[in-house]
């Protein structure tokens, strides 16, 4: 099991356990020392690895882990040049990925997916070309995950199956939603 805790001497940071003491244990501590905070939060399981978002360098990004030091990190600065990184959030899990919103280079908020690594942490498809993408209640339901874009009137619901060409506008709404 992950968790995040602080123990007094570590910072509040991810714990993985196996049940017992000797299994419970700091996987890699991102911010050192007891006052130490990396802002982590939405932990997420997919196959063997959590995901979640953190900000021990000063920007949001995914990070991920294995229960390990060296199999915990940063998947991609998915947005380099914004103050406060990618702000990943939204995560859901379809199969062995987590798909998540985040905001990139230019500032375009936008479905994005991870596997676990660097390059295959990508943009899934841009909603809206040029503008961002209001995203919320992204659910799994089966083999496809569901969720509502509001960036423009009318709300659309969408369905995906993880790819860009099966992510499509299911029906578009009336009325406001968020």
């Amino acid at each position: 099991v992950y968790f995040t805790a602080s123990d007094g001497v570590h910072g509040r940071e991810l714990w993985v356990s196996d049940g017992s003491a000797n299994g419970t244990h700091v996987t890699k501590e991102l911010v050192a020392g007891a006052a130490g905070v990396s802002l982590m939060r939405d932990l997420n399981a997919v196959g063997g690895l959590v995901f979640f978002s953190a900000n021990p360098e000063g920007k949001h990004e995914v990070w991920r882990s294995d229960g390990t030091a060296d199999g915990t990190f940063r998947t991609r600065e998915i947005a380099p040049a914004q103050l406060f990184g990618s702000v990943p959030a939204r995560f859901t899990v379809l199969g062995n990925k987590l798909f998540f919103t985040a905001t990139d280079n230019n500032g375009d908020r936008e479905l994005w997916e991870s596997d676990g690594t660097s390059g295959g942490t990508v943009r899934t498809k841009d909603l809206d070309a040029g503008l961002s993408s209001n995203l919320f209640d992204l659910t799994t339901a089966g083999d496809r995950f569901y969720f509502v874009s509001a960036d423009t009137a009318p709300a659309k619901l969408w369905r995906s199956d993880g790819t860009s060409n099966g992510t499509v506008v299911v029906r578009t709404l009336d009325g406001t939603f968020g």
